[in-house]
C-alpha cells in the first residue's frame, strides 16, 4: 500500500491527465480547490477515506489502485496487528468480528495474521466495527510508531536480532552514506519478514 505522499502523486497525475483544474475537479467533488491542493501538496497531512473516495470517483479511478493497495508483508502486519490491538482493547473476540463484517472467521484470521490483503470494500466496515479511523489503519497518520519486530515470537525476535546485526557489520564502510544504509536496512528488514512470513505460511 502507497503511503500518503505517493498517494497524492497519483491523485495529481491522474487529474493532469484528465485535464482537470483544482476548480474543476471542486466542482465534481464538492471539495474546495484550496482543500484539494493541500490533498496533492501534502500539506495536509490525513486524507479522510470518505474525501478519498470522492476524489477518485471524480477522477474515474479504482480507490484500490490510486491507493496502491498490493500492500507488502510488512505493511499487512502493521495492519494486523493494529487490528488485534483494538479488538483486544475492545474485548472482541475475532469470532464477532468476522461476524459483523459477514466474513469467515478463516479470512478474518488471515487478516489480522497478515498473510492476505484485506479487500478494499471491508476497510470502512471494519473501522467502524473496531471504532476507528481508517487513516489510523492504512498508517496514514503523521507519527506512526508500530515497529513491526514486536509482532514476532520470541525465536523469530532471535533470529530478526541475528540477521540485523550480521548485515549491519557490513555496513560500516564509511564510503556508503547514512541515508543509503538506512535504504539497504530496510530492505533487508522486508526480506527478513518475507522468510518469516514464508515459513508461517507452510
Amino acid at each position: 500500500m502507497d503511503d500518503l505522499a505517493k498517494i497524492s502523486g497519483k491523485i495529481k497525475k491522474r487529474r493532469i491527465e484528465l485535464g482537470l483544474s483544482y476548480h474543476d475537479l471542486a466542482k465534481k467533488t464538492g471539495i474546495s480547490a484550496s482543500t484539494l491542493q493541500r490533498y496533492e501538496t501534502g500539506y495536509i497531512k490525513n486524507l479522510p477515506i470518505d474525501k478519498f473516495e470522492v476524489i477518485a470517483d471524480a477522477l474515474d479511478v479504482d480507490p484500490a489502485e490510486l491507493m496502491g493497495l498490493i500492500t507488502t508483508d510488512v505493511e499487512r502486519l502493521k495492519i494486523g496487528a493494529k487490528i488485534q490491538k483494538k479488538r483486544n482493547e475492545l474485548s472482541m473476540p475475532l469470532e464477532k468480528l468476522a461476524q459483523k463484517l459477514n466474513i469467515s472467521f478463516a479470512h478474518m484470521n488471515r487478516i489480522e495474521r497478515g498473510t492476505v490483503d484485506m479487500p478494499y470494500k471491508m476497510i470502512i466496515p471494519l473501522c467502524k466495527a473496531l471504532k476507528i479511523s481508517p487513516s489510523y489503519l492504512l498508517g496514514w497518520e503523521v507519527h506512526e510508531d508500530f515497529d513491526p519486530v514486536s509482532t514476532l515470537n520470541k525465536k523469530e525476535k532471535f533470529e530478526y536480532d541475528k540477521f540485523m546485526e550480521d548485515a549491519v557489520y557490513y555496513f560500516n564502510d564509511e564510503t556508503i552514506s547514512n541515508e543509503d544504509k538506512k535504504k539497504l536496512l530496510d530492505s533487508l528488514n522486508n526480506i527478513f519478514f518475507d522468510i518469516i512470513l514464508g515459513k508461517k505460511g507452510k
